[in-house]
């Protein structure tokens, strides 16, 4: 198409059609993920995580090492965990039988669930995201090792969904803990966010 035929078709007015591709850009650029990045350092403490930064915590991680009792002839051996609480009832990606599951990038978080898994949380007490087995966190994969917790949250009384992801340094320390790396939410309410997903501007 010629331009005196694009000229024509808007009415001879090329102001006001570089005003709507202004808005129509300004439109693009916006976007709903709010990002946040670490690192958080997790080691022997708690730490209270505000998505939304609406100071009221939404969730807590903790880490700690579970002491094994002594055997006769056998070593104690020390289990480093990672847990965490949800503050107001939020929620956490569960399998069937009540345990978080943790998830590789691209992940689909969001209203839908894979079969076996649902949102949910344990009232008054913590949950094991993963508990160190020699020198591998279960669930976590990739170099440097990660994994991505699926979170349900409330944020102005609408739900929300995000990721929280937790880095393993590399290092050969026996009692190191991951950290939380990074962690974003979509702000439309009941809108899917992918595991790592970023707004653009932070790509």
């Amino acid at each position: 198409m010629k331009t005196t035929s694009l000229l024509h078709i808007v009415g001879l007015r090329p102001v006001a059609l570089a005003v709507v591709l202004a808005l129509a850009n300004n439109c693009a650029a916006d976007n709903s993920i709010v990002y946040r990045q670490g690192p958080i350092m997790l080691d022997h403490t708690s730490v209270d995580l505000d998505l939304d930064q609406d100071g009221v915590p939404d969730f807590r991680f903790t880490t700690g090492t579970l002491a094994s009792l002594p055997s006769p002839g056998l070593p104690s051996t020390s289990i480093p965990y990672l847990d965490t609480f949800a503050f107001n009832r939020n929620d956490y990606l569960l399998n069937g039988e009540g345990r978080i599951v943790l998830k590789e990038a691209g992940f689909k978080f969001g209203p839908t669930t894979k079969a076996g898994e649902s949102w949910g949380h344990r009232d008054s007490e913590t949950q094991a995201i993963a508990y160190r087995s020699g020198r591998v966190w279960p669930g976590f994969s990739g170099n440097p090792p990660e994994a991505y917790l699926g979170v349900r949250f409330l944020s102005n009384g609408a739900v929300h969904y995000g990721w929280i992801r937790f880095v393993v340094l590399q290092t050969n320390s026996p009692t190191l803990f991951p950290v939380i790396a990074d962690w974003a939410y979509e702000s439309r309410p009941i809108t899917v966010i992918r595991a790592g997903e970023m707004p653009s501007r932070a790509k």
